[in-house]
C-alpha cells in the first residue's frame, strides 16, 4: 500500500493554500499534520480523501494523489 502525492496545489479564491506538495506515505507509516490555523492541514486531508479536488502545480509533471493497494485514510473532522 502506498499513497503518492505529486505536484499538488490547492487555492481558494485565488489564494494558494497548498503549493506543489510532493510526498509519499508507505505501508504501515502513520503521519501527523501540525501547523498554525489556516495553513492547509484540513485541506490536505480533504485532498487525500477526495473531498477537495487538487490543481496542478507549476511544472509539467503529472499531478494528483496516486494510490497502490487498498489504503485506508481516516481522520476525525473538526467541528465549529
Amino acid at each position: 500500500m502506498q499513497i503518492n502525492v505529486s505536484n499538488v496545489a490547492v487555492e481558494y479564491d485565488g489564494t494558494p493554500v497548498i503549493y506543489q506538495a510532493d510526498f509519499v506515505i508507505h505501508e504501515n507509516e502513520k503521519i501527523a499534520l501540525i501547523g498554525r490555523n489556516g495553513c492547509g492541514k484540513t485541506t490536505l486531508l480533504k485532498v487525500l480523501t477526495g473531498e477537495v479536488e487538487c490543481q496542478k502545480g507549476e511544472d509539467d509533471a503529472p499531478y494528483g494523489v496516486f494510490t497502490s493497494g487498498n489504503p485506508v485514510i481516516g481522520f476525525l473532522k473538526q467541528t465549529s
